[in-house]
C-alpha cells in the first residue's frame, strides 16, 4: 500500500504478496443486481454523489467489495476492487456480442441465398 498523506494511493497487485490466488467467477448476474443510487453525505449535503450503499451489497452477498466498521456492519464500498466484477461482466457480454454476430452473419447469408433463389425463378 502506497500512502499519499492521509490517502491510500495504491494497494500491491503482484503475485508475490498474494496466496490463495482462484479465478474469480461473479459476473453479469450479480453486476445486474447491484442498484446504483444518487446521494448527498449527511456531513456534506451540498455535495452530490452517486455509488452504492454499502449494505445493499451485503444483501447481494457482494462481501468482497465491504468494509466493514468496528462492530461488523458494512460501513463502506471498497470500489476498485469492483473492476475485477465489471471486467468479467465486460467479458460475458462480449461471448454474447460476438455470438449475435456470428448468427446475424449466418442469417444474412440464408437470406442472401433465398433471394438469389428468388431472382432466378
Amino acid at each position: 500500500m502506497v500512502l499519499n498523506g492521509d490517502q491510500v494511493r495504491a494497494a500491491t497487485s503482484s503475485k508475490r504478496d498474494k496466496n490463495s490466488i482462484t479465478p474469480y467467477t461473479k459476473s453479469l448476474e450479480d453486476i445486474l443486481k447491484m442498484k446504483p443510487v444518487n446521494y448527498r453525505y449527511n456531513f456534506d449535503y451540498y455535495k452530490p454523489c452517486a455509488g452504492f450503499i454499502a449494505e445493499d451489497f451485503s444483501d447481494l452477498r457482494l462481501e468482497e467489495f465491504i468494509i466493514r466498521d468496528i462492530v461488523g456492519e458494512p460501513y463502506a464500498i471498497s470500489y476498485g476492487e469492483i473492476t475485477a466484477l465489471l471486467t468479467n461482466g465486460i467479458k460475458e457480454l462480449k461471448l454474447e456480442n460476438d455470438s449475435l454476430k456470428s448468427e446475424m452473419q449466418s442469417l444474412k447469408s440464408q437470406i442472401s441465398s433465398i433471394l438469389v433463389g428468388l431472382n432466378n425463378k
